[in-house]
């Protein structure tokens, strides 16, 4: 049985081409015990039929079993999955990649928010509160001329 922390016998990332594609169903998922119990029943067809080994048996096993702990966990974890991780288990690895998306989300929010007059430059509240102030009337003040213009 494999898990993120715990890789299987059948680890499809190790097995895997450097190309080549995959799909991972996880536990949470609803649909994702029974798909796993159908790709079982049709491995277990091919291995009768021969199109298959025989030692695709132990694998057949291994993805019902598979199948039957994901019901399990969905049922023990549902909604888990949704709240958040605590950060103090995070690696440096992740602290540094948050904190990156972090500065990217602000330095969006920066160059929306002043119409492009602030965006990577690090500054203080106050300068971010008066280029959005500006950048608010300046957009009302578009509004208010558009409105009229109409009225006219």
């Amino acid at each position: 049985m494999a898990t993120k922390l715990e890789p299987g016998s059948y680890d499809c990332f190790a097995n895997a081409l450097p190309d080549e594609p995959m799909f991972v169903l996880l536990a949470r998922d609803p649909s994702a015990p029974g798909l796993v119990e159908v790709w079982a029943v049709q491995r277990a067809q091919a291995i009768e039929r021969g199109a298959k080994p025989l030692a695709d048996q132990d694998m057949v096993t291994e993805a019902l079993a598979c199948a039957r702990l994901m019901h399990t966990w969905r049922n023990a974890n549902h909604g888990k999955w949704r709240q958040p991780q605590p950060c103090s288990s995070w690696t440096a690895a992740e602290w540094e990649a948050e904190a990156m998306r972090l500065a990217h989300v602000l330095a969006c929010v920066a160059y929306h928010a002043t119409g492009g007059k602030l965006s990577k430059t690090a500054y203080d509240l106050s300068v971010y509160y008066e280029a959005i102030d500006e950048r608010v009337e300046a957009r009302c003040q578009e509004a208010v001329a558009e409105a009229k213009s109409e009225g006219e």
